[in-house]
Parts: structure tokens; C-alpha cells; sequence
């Protein structure tokens, strides 16, 4: 295709491969981004809950191989609104029976505001008028269809004034629930008021909102396939595309195998993990036993303090007391110093002051530790207690939910949550081997993870939160967090400002050591940013390198990692797979055929596939002073995925990328919590439809920003 002319991928070609075979499904499914989609048939609705139901589908991509263009083929699946009347959408998402719409004052002022923000710019079909007639939705009224007025005009030309429900009565026939709001539709200035019980959902609306935990799980259930099922239907998938008999491929002249490419991948050895007293164990399916064994460095806690929000009638002091000393004799068998609680307290105010309680018992039993029960159904309480200590108080804090002290207090359980406890109170679970590591981490090597949360689709204003962290020992176990609000005005200046903390705080962490090398793994870019991120990102790290001396100038390694991709691997034969789903086993690598031409890039699967198929990372090497081998590289990149220090597991991507997705995740929960603050504030003032106000988005970026000055240790 190139024929060795080209130093660049010619990005029209590919585009125009993505339209031609973009044609066809586009006519006959529902196209939503990549994937297409098909109603299901009444016998196989699956429903999610709150309205919503599963569509399935496929993914279709064009990539370019390391010889000829592919096709990316593969399953997926979606939410969409159910079809149907609006009444049992309501009923659905207000998880009651439809019956007790009939009800007067069934609907709240804040339910019928919660269903508003669901309904909002979603097309309805109306039932009352001889013709299909559809609408946008603008908002639900906060009256009733008896008590909406609105002025007519009669035939006679006179103005008068009636009810929505009036109207329908003597226009078309009367309503059945004249108490229930109004949707108002477009054209917003023309003021149509429509009840809600002749209007049905139009079908094929795509849910873009985020699921909850139930509906998640739900999902997964339905989707998740082991390799061998996915792949055949994937085949199934092609056959049914019918792609060589598009009538635009062929007159292209193109066509398509519908055989999946067979390649060659290889199994990097997974590393010694160890732990004091130098000893190895030697994780197997990328997981091992830490039992018999301590921590590389276990933490000293002083003084700690248990404290529960939850309801003492469902975890009383009795549960408490057993927890506490589990969790004593567990963290004493894995080296922690830890004593009993200086106090165990139950909160029972029904809305506590968090910051209040919590600033008191730091004060009080000069705690350098609090762990705190938090009702399982309560994430507000979660919240408030994360951003009074970390953003307030720099308390180290650890939550756990209620149920798991009273009813599911086992061994397992509270051996996973003393590997937090010791990571948070400055102690080192373990580490690598340092005769096995790649040569290039026994020099000062700083490896940094970054990522960037963006505001979801129904967010206006509130910015991108990036957050970057970075490794402050050789081990790496410790990690320094930087946090940074962007607002697209200053995003160079940001960058360099937060690569300049982490190189400092190594700087301090080894007695006045510079690293020699920078390995930078960034997470959440696309392949259309590369050069952006190539051009922006790479040259904010030499700049803030040379804001450090005129002389630093330190090899740089920037590997981008993409976990939303299609790619999936299976094993040619099912008896190499690893446990019950015969996924590939942890450590397969593949860096050829189904890579870019050009780029240097890998496929890397450096976890253990416990349900479905194991989606691999795909990684990209932008920038490498260094003069990374492949197999360096890879190499480097698996032993950083078993680092992670909340399990005993290889995890899908390195330890770095994932710690900067929970700083940021965190960050965006302290902002959320600001801007609900503020919002309470404007409700109060008399304020109805809240939008979030530049004061609170200001206030927000400036607690945010206070944030950068205090290192947090993951």
C-alpha cells in the first residue's frame, strides 16, 4: 500500500475505507459512533431497569495492520430507552407500579424535576391525533395537566382561558390522569403543553448517561462471553454483514475475509514479587498468596480510631469490637505496628457534621489513621469524609461499608483492606526483584502515570480534572499526586507546572537525586490526538525539566495506553487459555501484523480474565530517548503491572496509569461536592433551575489548587 514512500499514514485513505464500508449498516441499523445496532425482537428484550433496555450490535472499525488495511469487527452492546408509553417509563424509573400513577400526588416536586432532567431533549410520539406526530422534549412542568392554564382560541375568534385538561376534555376525549405534569415540547415559544398519557418514547434513543451499579451489573451479566463464544459469534456477525455483497464495496472493488486473523503472540514471565525478610513468591495467572509472609516495609500507626456512620441497630458496637480486633491480629501477622483503636464511636445524628467530627478526633487522639463505617446505601457520607480529610485536614481516612463489618467480616476481606492501610500510612507492601527489573530502573528513574477525567454529556461548565502521579523510590511503590483543574486557557502552563512538583518531590524523596530517565505512560488519548499530545505534552516535559536547571535534560520514554479499543485475543487452542473462560494467559504480548505500519506499538493482556473475554491495553510509544528495545519496553510495562498495591493481582494496565485514574476520579468528587455546596447555597437563595455558577467552578479549581501543595502517598 505504501510502497515504501511514505513517512506518514495517509489518514483521507483510511477515512474513506471507514465510509465505503460505513454505507451499508448505516442504512439498514442504528449507527451509534463505530457501532451499529439492531432493536431486539419482543422474545429477547432484556431490560436494565429505570426505563432502559439492552440493544446488541457490533463494532466496526478500519485500522491500518503492519501490511494491509483490517477491518475491526467485534460484539457490543448498549442501553437504549424502551419504546412505549411515557406512563410506564415513569413507573419503571420511579421503580413502582404503574397503577400508582393513578394516585393524586404520586408524583414529588423532586421527581417530577429528576424525570424532567431523563426526559429532557428525548423525542416523544403523541397517540391522541389521527397521524404519527413527533416532538423534542424541553422540560415537565411542575403543574398539573388540571391546574397547567394556558388561552385558546375559539372558533369565533374569542380568547379563552382553560386548563391542558379542559382542552384535551372538549378537543379529543377526557384524561385519566389530569393530575399528573405536563411535557412541554418544541418550539419553545409556541408553549405546547402535552399530558404525559398520550405520549410514547420513540424508539432507538441511545442512553449516553452513565449506569448505576445495578444496571451495571445487569449488563455484564448479559454480555460478558468467553473467548470462544464471542469469536463465533463475531464470524456469525460477518456472515450476516454480508460485506463483499454491499453493492458500495463492490463497486469499489474491495472486499473482505470473513476469516478472524491468526497471528503469532509471546508470554512474558511474570516477576518475583518481594516481600521482607527477601523472600519471592512467584505469582501464577497473575495473582499470589501473601499468606506467611510481611510486608516489604510494614507502616508504624501511633494511634487510630475507628468510627462508624452507620444505623448501631445494623452494626452495633458488638460488630465493631470483632472487627477492630480481625483487623489488629491481621495487620500485626503482615507487619503493620498497630495497637487497639484509641476509640470506637458511633455517629448517630442523622445528618452529621463531617469536617466537625472528624477534625475533633484528629485533635483529640492525634490519630494518624481513622477508619470509617459508612452506611453501604449512603455515598454522600463517602464523600464528605474524603473531602474533609483530604482536602481539609489531611487526615488519612479508610472507608468501609457496613455490611462488610457486620455480616461479611472474614479474614480475606480485611487482609485486603490492611494492604491499603499500609500503602496510606507510608509503608511499602512489596517490591520487585531488582536482578530481574529492566537494567534501566537500578539508575534514579521517576515513572509518572497521568490521566484526564472529563464532565460527562450532561455537564455544561465544570472542567477536565488531570491529574499526574509520580514514583519516589526504586521499588516503585510510593507515589507522589499532582492535581490540576483545566480550563483550556493555561493547559501548557499546567502541564509543565504539574511535571515540575513531581520532579521535585523526587528530587526531596532522594536526598537530592535528579532522575536520569523520564518514562511517562499517559491514559485517555485517541490515535487523532497524537500529534497534539506529541507536539503539546512531550515538549511541556523537556520545559519543565529545563525550568529545573538550563543543563537537565533527562531521556524521555512517553507511551501512550488505550484501554477503549475492540482488539480481542484468543488462544488457537482452548487447553493454553488460563482459567474457566480460556482467556490468553496474563503477560501475552503481541507486537505484530495487527500493529501500525509505522508506529512502534504493542498489544499487552497483564491481567487474569476472571469473566468474558480479557480486553488487552494497546500501547504507543510517541517519544523514546531512551532507546527502549521492544522487549525492554515490555517487559518494563508487565512488572509495573503487578505493583498495584490494593491487590495481590497483575492488573490490565501499569500501576502508575491506574493511581492517576483514582486521583482524578477523587479530585472530580471533591468538585461535584463543591458544586453541590454551591448549589445548595443558590437553591436557599431562591433560585429553581440550578445551572452550576462560575463562582462555585472558581472555588472549585481553587480548592483543587491548594490540593497541588500536599503530596499524597496511594
Amino acid at each position: 500500500m505504501f510502497a515504501g514512500k511514505v513517512t506518514s499514514v495517509p489518514q483521507e485513505a483510511v477515512m474513506a475505507l471507514e465510509t465505503i464500508l460505513r454505507h451499508g449498516p448505516c442504512k439498514r441499523f442504528t449507527p451509534i459512533g463505530r457501532s451499529f445496532y439492531f432493536p431486539p425482537a419482543p422474545q429477547d428484550i432484556h431490560p436494565l431497569g429505570g426505563g432502559l433496555a439492552i440493544w446488541f450490535g457490533y463494532h466496526q472499525s478500519t485500522r491500518l495492520g503492519q501490511w494491509k488495511p483490517l477491518i475491526n469487527i467485534d460484539l457490543t452492546a448498549t442501553a437504549f430507552y424502551q419504546a412505549g408509553p411515557v406512563l410506564r417509563y415513569i413507573a419503571d424509573f420511579l421503580q413502582i407500579d404503574e397503577r400508582q400513577l393513578q394516585q393524586v400526588g404520586c408524583l414529588k416536586d423532586r421527581d417530577i424535576t429528576r424525570i424532567g432532567k431523563e426526559l429532557k431533549t428525548m423525542r416523544i410520539e403523541v397517540t391522541h391525533l389521527r397521524y404519527k406526530r413527533k416532538y423534542r422534549v424541553i422540560r415537565l412542568t411542575q403543574e398539573s395537566a388540571n391546574t397547567k392554564m394556558f388561552t385558546s382560541t375559539t372558533n369565533d375568534g374569542r380568547s379563552v382561558k382553560m386548563s391542558v385538561a379542559q382542552y384535551f376534555a372538549t378537543t379529543y376525549r377526557p384524561l385519566k390522569y389530569p393530575h399528573l405534569p405536563c411535557i412541554q415540547v418544541n418550539p419553545e415559544k409556541k408553549g405546547i403543553f402535552i399530558p404525559i398519557e398520550v405520549c410514547n418514547l420513540v424508539e432507538g434513543q441511545h442512553c449516553r448517561k452513565k449506569l448505576d451499579e445495578k444496571q451495571t451489573a445487569e449488563m455484564i451479566k448479559f454480555t460478558a462471553k468467553p473467548p470462544k463464544l464471542r469469536f463465533d459469534k463475531i464470524k456469525k456477525t460477518i456472515k450476516e454483514a454480508s460485506f463483499n455483497q454491499d453493492p458500495c464495496v463492490r463497486e469499489f472493488g474491495m472486499s473482505v475475509s470473513a476469516e478472524p486473523l491468526s497471528l503469532e503472540g509471546r508470554v512474558i514471565e511474570a516477576p518475583s514479587v518481594r516481600y521482607s525478610g527477601d523472600r519471592k513468591v512467584h505469582p501464577r495467572d497473575g495473582s499470589w498468596d501473601m499468606r506467611g509472609n510481611q510486608y516489604f516495609r510494614g507502616a508504624e500507626i501511633n494511634s487510630w480510631v475507628l468510627l462508624s456512620f452507620s444505623n448501631p441497630r445494623f452494626c452495633g458496637y458488638d460488630a465493631l469490637e470483632r472487627f477492630a480486633k480481625l483487623l489488629c491480629n491481621i495487620a500485626s501477622e503482615q507487619g503493620i505496628g498497630i495497637g487497639r483503636p484509641a476509640s470506637i464511636d458511633i455517629i448517630e445524628t442523622r445528618r452529621p457534621n463531617v469536617h466537625q467530627i472528624l477534625a475533633q478526633v484528629q485533635k483529640k487522639f492525634n490519630a494518624n489513621l481513622v477508619i470509617v463505617v459508612v452506611p453501604g446505601s449512603d455515598k454522600v457520607i463517602y464523600g464528605e469524609v474524603k473531602q474533609a480529610a483530604e482536602v481539609m485536614l489531611g487526615l488519612v481516612t479508610q472507608c468501609i461499608k457496613d455490611n462488610n463489618v457486620a455480616r461479611k467480616c472474614t479474614p480475606p476481606l480485611v487482609s485486603n483492606l490492611c494492604q491499603k492501610i499500609n500503602a496510606k500510612t507510608g509503608g511499602v507492601n512489596n517490591s520487585l526483584t531488582p536482578g530481574e527489573t529492566p537494567a534501566i530502573l537500578r539508575k534514579p528513574v521517576i515513572i509518572i502515570g497521568a490521566d484526564v477525567t472529563h464532565p460527562g454529556p450532561s455537564v455544561e461548565i465544570k472542567p477536565s480534572i488531570a491529574a499526574c502521579v509520580g514514583s519516589l523510590d526504586a521499588h516503585p511503590s510510593r507515589y507522589a499526586v499532582t492535581l490540576s483543574a483545566q480550563t483550556n486557557k493555561n493547559e501548557k502552563k499546567e502541564a509543565i507546572e504539574m511535571v515540575l512538583e513531581l520532579l521535585k518531590a523526587f528530587y526531596r524523596n532522594t536526598r537530592g537525586r535528579k532522575p536520569e530517565k523520564i518514562i511517562f505512560y499517559r491514559d485517555g488519548v485517541s490515535e487523532g490526538q497524537f500529534d497534539h499530545v506529541r507536539e503539546h505534552e512531550v515538549k511541556s516535559i523537556r520545559e519543565a525539566c529545563l525550568t529545573l536547571s538550563p543543563d537537565y535534560q533527562p531521556g524521555i520514554t512517553f507511551i501512550v495506553v488505550q484501554k477503549r479499543h475492540h482488539v480481542r485475543f484468543m488462544p488457537q487452542d482452548e487447553r493454553q487459555g488460563a482459567g474457566k473462560m480460556r482467556n490468553v494467559p496474563p503477560g501475552t504480548t503481541v507486537d505484530n501484523t495487527v500493529v501500525h505500519p509505522l508506529n512502534f506499538d504493542f498489544f499487552m493482556c497483564s491481567h487474569f480474565g476472571l469473566q468474558g473475554t480479557s480486553r488487552p491495553c494497546h500501547y504507543t510509544v510517541l517519544e523514546d530517548d531512551n532507546d527502549f528495545t521492544a522487549d525492554d519496553l515490555q517487559k518494563l510495562t508487565y512488572y509495573l503491572c503487578h505493583t498495584y498495591v490494593r491487590c495481590t493481582k497483575s492488573i490490565s494496565s501499569p500501576a502508575p496509569v491506574q493511581y492517576a485514574h483514582l486521583a482524578a476520579f477523587r479530585a472530580r468528587q471533591h468538585l461535584l461536592t463543591t458544586m453541590d455546596e454551591s448549589s445548595a447555597a443558590s437553591s436557599s437563595s431562591g433560585s429553581s433551575d440550578y445551572h452550576p455558577l462560575p463562582e462555585a467552578v472558581k472555588r472549585a479549581i481553587k480548592i483543587l489548587d491548594g490540593m497541588k501543595d500536599t503530596m499524597y502517598f496511594v
